[in-house]
C-alpha cells in the first residue's frame, strides 16, 4: 500500500524560509555580530540552530513524500542528523569537566549517524523494484555498516575504551568518513536513472563534500596551517553545506512524488558487495591487533605494521574484485543486447516471411481466376469479330478490347511470377554482362531525351545460370522504375561485377552470403523513403499517381530472381537516388 502525502505541508515555502534565513544569518554573522558572538556561534550555537533547522525540512519531506522508498530514505537520514543534535544535546547538559567522561558514548552516537547514512545510501532504495534488490543492495548495506563499525571502533571506540591512545583524533575521522559519504553519495547519483533521485542523491554528496572541506579547515586550523579568527568569511566553509541539504529535502514534493512509484527502475550495479567481505574481516584483524597488543604491548608498532599491510593488500583485492564485477555486468549487458537485437531481426524476418508467402498465394489465386476470366473474354471477343458480316470492317471497339484483355493478360502473367516465387525453373549457363548488354540495346530507342544510360560490365566474363527473358526482364523493370524516379532528365548507371555479399535480401529477408554475379542499377532521382523501401518489392505497391502505375514490376523481379536461385537488394546510389540490386546464382565450372 502507498502511504498518503500530506499535500497541506508548506514544504516549497518552508524551503525557501529556512535558505533566505540561512542566507540572513550568515550576513548577519559576518557583519553584525560582535568577536565574542562570532566565537560562541561558531563553535556552539550555529551548529544547533541550523541542525535543528535541518531536521524540521527531513521531518517535511518525510510527511510528504508519496511512497515508502522515499519515506524510508529521508526517515534514515533524519535519523542520523538527529543523532548529531543528540550530541549537540548531551554536550550542553553534561557540564565542560565531565565532557572526557561520556565520550565513548559521543562516540558511539557518531557511530549510529555515519551507519544509517550509509545505510541510506547503499540501500539504493530507487532501484527497490528490482526483482534481485534484496540479495544487491542490502548485502552492499551490511557491508558499508560494518566498515564504518570497523573505521570507528578500531580508531576511536577500542582507544578510548581501553583507555589507550587514538591514533587520530575524531576530527581527521570525521573527515575521512564525511568524504567516503560524499562519494558514495555522488556515485549512486551517477547510477540512478529518474531525475528526482539523481537530484537527492547529488545535492546530499555536495552537501557532505562541503562537510568534508568543513572538516579540512577545522583540521588546518587546529595544526596552525592558517591564523583562526572569529567571524573570517573563510570560516563560512564551515557551513556552505547546510544549503545543499536544504535543497535535497524539497526535490520529491516539489513533483517527483508520483513518478517513483510508477516508474520502472533499473538495476543498480552491485559493486559495492565486497564492502561486506571488508567489513566482516576488518573486526577480525582488529581483534587480533588489540589482543597481541595486549600481550605484547612492544609489538604495538609491528601491529600497526601489519594493520596497514592489511589495509593496502585488501584494498588491492578490492579494486580487482570491483573491475571483474564491471566487466562481467558489462559481457552480461551485451549479450542481452546482442540477444534482444538477434530476436527483434528474427520477428521481423519471420513477418516479411508470413506477409510475403501470404501475398504470394493471394496473387497466384488472384491470377489463376483473374487469367481464366481474360481469356473467355478474348474468346468471346474474337466470336464476335468473326461474326460480323464479310468485307465489312470490324468495330474498332474491338481493338481496343483485344488490346486491354493483353494489358490484363500481362499483369497475370507478373503476378503469376510473384506468386510462384518458391517454385524453381530450369536454368542455362549465360554470360550476365552479354544479356544486359543485349536487354540495354531493346531499350535504349524508348529512353526519354534527357535520360543518359550508362553500362559498366565486369571486366571477366560471368557466368550465371539463368534464362535470357527472365534477366531481360528484370532489367528492364529496374531500368524502367529508374526513368520513373528521375523524370524528365537524369542518369542511370547500369554495372555488373563478380562480388562478394554478406547481407540480407531486402524482400524474403533471408541471410545471404558468398559469391554472386551482381547487377546494379543506380539512378540519380529522388531516392525511395524508408517506409517504401520496407515493401518495396511487394505486389501493388506504387509511388506513382492513381491509374499511372500497376505496382508490379519490382514484385515480379522479386518472383524471377528468387524461381533462379537468386536474391534481390536495395541501398542507396552514390549519385544520390536508389540502388536496386540482383543477385544471380554463379555457374561453377567442376573442379579438373
Amino acid at each position: 500500500m502507498i502511504a498518503q502525502p500530506y499535500p497541506s505541508l508548506p514544504l516549497d515555502a518552508a524551503r525557501k524560509a529556512a535558505l533566505a534565513f540561512f542566507v540572513l544569518l550568515m550576513l548577519a554573522y559576518v557583519l553584525l555580530f560582535p568577536t565574542p558572538w562570532q566565537e560562541q556561534f561558531e563553535f556552539q550555537y550555529s551548529e544547533m540552530v541550523l541542525l535543528a533547522l535541518l531536521i524540521m525540512m527531513l521531518i517535511f519531506a518525510w510527511l510528504r513524500a508519496f511512497n515508502r522508498n522515499v519515506r524510508l530514505f529521508f526517515g534514515l537520514i533524519g535519523t542520523a542528523f538527529g543523532c548529531w543534535a543528540l550530541i549537540d544535546i548531551i554536550s550542553i547538559i553534561v557540564p565542560d569537566q565531565a565532557q572526557e567522561n561520556i565520550q565513548l558514548e559521543q562516540d558511539v552516537i557518531f557511530l549510529l549517524f555515519f551507519a544509517c547514512i550509509a545505510a541510506a545510501i547503499e540501500l539504493r532504495l530507487d532501484t527497490r523494484k528490482d526483482d534481485r534488490w534484496l540479495l544487491r543492495r542490502v548485502s552492499a548495506a551490511v557491508g558499508s555498516v560494518l566498515l564504518v563499525f570497523a573505521v570507528f571502533g578500531y580508531f576511536s571506540i577500542i582507544p578510548v575504551f581501553v583507555a589507550d591512545q587514538p591514533y587520530v583524533s575524531l576530527l581527521e575521522l570525521h573527515a575521512v568518513l564525511d568524504g567516503y559519504i560524499g562519494m558514495r553519495l555522488l556515485i549512486a547519483s551517477l547510477q540512478a536513472d529518474e531525475r528526482p533521485w539523481k537530484l537527492i542523491y547529488g545535492l546530499l554528496g555536495m552537501a557532505f563534500v562541503l562537510l568534508t572541506s568543513a572538516d579540512l579547515l577545522s583540521l588546518m586550523y587546529r595544526h596552525e596551517y592558517l591564523v583562526y579568527m572569529p567571524g573570517s568569511w573563510l570560516n563560512v566553509v564551515w557551513f556552505l553545506w547546510y544549503p545543499f541539504a536544504f535543497l535535497a529535502t524539497g526535490v520529491i514534493p516539489e513533483g517527483a512524488e508520483k513518478s517513483l512509484d510508477q516508474v520502472e527502475s533499473t538495476d543498480a550495479n552491485p559493486n559495492t558487495n565486497a564492502l561486506l567481505f571488508f567489513g566482516m574481516t576488518m573486526p577480525l584483524i582488529h581483534a587480533i591487533g588489540y589482543a597481541a597488543g595486549w600481550l605484547m604491548p612492544e609489538a604495538r608498532q609491528l601491529r600497526d605494521l601489519f594493520i596497514a599491510t592489511w589495509l593496502v593488500t585488501i584494498g588491492v583485492v578490492l579494486f580487482a574484485l570491483y573491475r571483474f564485477v564491471h566487466q562481467r555486468l558489462d559481457r552480461q549487458e551485451k549479450r542481452r543486447i546482442d540477444a534482444e537485437q538477434k530476436a527483434d531481426r528474427f520477428e521481423e524476418q519471420l513477418n516479411r516471411e508470413l506477409r510475403i508467402r501470404s501475398l504470394g498465394r493471394l496473387s497466384s489465386g488472384l491470377a489463376h481466376d483473374f487469367g481464366n476470366t481474360m481469356t473467355a473474354l478474348e474468346m468471346h471477343a474474337t466470336a464476335a469479330e468473326k461474326r460480323t458480316q464479310i468485307g465489312q470492317q470490324a468495330p474498332a471497339e474491338f481493338e481496343g478490347v483485344r488490346k486491354s484483355i493483353q494489358y490484363a493478360k500481362k499483369m497475370v502473367n507478373q503476378l503469376k511470377l510473384f506468386g510462384a516465387a518458391d517454385e524453381r525453373v530450369e536454368t542455362e549457363v549465360l554470360a550476365l554482362d552479354v544479356e544486359v548488354g543485349h536487354a540495354l540495346e531493346l531499350i535504349r530507342p524508348s529512353l526519354k531525351l534527357g535520360v543518359d544510360v550508362e553500362f559498366r560490365s565486369s571486366e571477366n566474363v560471368i557466368p550465371v545460370k539463368a534464362k535470357s527473358a527472365m534477366v531481360h526482364q528484370v532489367v528492364t523493370n529496374y531500368i524502367h522504375n529508374a526513368i520513373d524516379a528521375i523524370g524528365e532528365e537524369g542518369l542511370i548507371e547500369v554495372n555488373t561485377a563478380l562480388s562478394a555479399a554478406s547481407t540480407r535480401c531486402h524482400s524474403c529477408g533471408d541471410f545471404i552470403s558468398g559469391e554472386f554475379a551482381v547487377l546494379k542499377v543506380s539512378d540519380s532521382g529522388p531516392g525511395v523513403s524508408r517506409a517504401v523501401a520496407a515493401i518495396v518489392y511487394e505486389p501493388l505497391v506504387t509511388t506513382k499517381p492513381t491509374g499511372l502505375g500497376s505496382g508490379l514490376g519490382l514484385s515480379s523481379v522479386h518472383g524471377i530472381m528468387h524461381k533462379l536461385g537468386g536474391h534481390v537488394g536495395l541501398t542507396m546510389s552514390a549519385l544520390g537516388g536508389a540502388c536496386f540490386i540482383a543477385y544471380f546464382p554463379l555457374h561453377r565450372l567442376p573442379d579438373a
